[in-house]
């Protein structure tokens, strides 16, 4: 399988957001199906760990329930192949999210050297200065030092990730 976010860090990805607990997660999930889900079972889910491979059925309850990108869950188990690519990505996020993208990581002038690929992290903080990018397009004069503001901030974040991932 090619270098893509598994299931479990999708759903702990999207939990956090949400400031959400595992107990917490397996209420909304169980909620008003027959299928419940333990908080024991999502930690396992998150972790990868033994007997964590949920059924169809049990995916696409929690994708559902979560509102999960549909694209990225089949690619994080492997099936991202069965998608017609020819309709394009709903997002960005998604584009980003399912695919290996490689950067620089060693240059010589103005020349690349060396790649390696984005992080999950490396990714979720491009997505956000991506969004910020935008926000900035759009903004009007009494928004634009606070969105520069929180551009640099996340340049900064990208920039300690990548000399990090760079030593690794």
């Amino acid at each position: 399988m090619d270098n893509y976010t598994s299931f479990g860090d999708i759903i702990k990805r999207e939990r956090e957001k949400r400031n959400l607990s595992l107990q917490g997660l397996a209420e909304l999930i169980s909620e008003g199906e027959e299928t419940s889900i333990t908080s024991s079972y999502l930690s396992r889910l998150e972790s990868g760990g033994k007997n964590s491979n949920p059924t169809i059925k049990l995916a696409c309850q929690i994708t559902k329930k979560m509102g999960l990108d549909f694209k990225e869950v089949l690619h994080s188990f492997g099936y991202g192949d069965l998608l017609n690519r020819a309709n394009g990505f709903e997002s960005i996020d998604t584009l980003i999210r399912i695919n290996s993208i490689k950067v620089p990581s060693e240059m010589s002038g103005e020349y690349i050297v060396r790649e390696k690929p984005l992080t999950d992290k490396e990714k979720e903080t491009l997505i956000i200065l991506i969004k910020l990018l935008f926000a900035f397009t759009l903004s009007d004069d009494s928004d634009t030092i606070y969105i520069l503001r929180s551009i640099l901030e996340q340049m900064d974040v990208l920039k300690k990730s990548r000399q990090k991932t760079i030593l690794l």
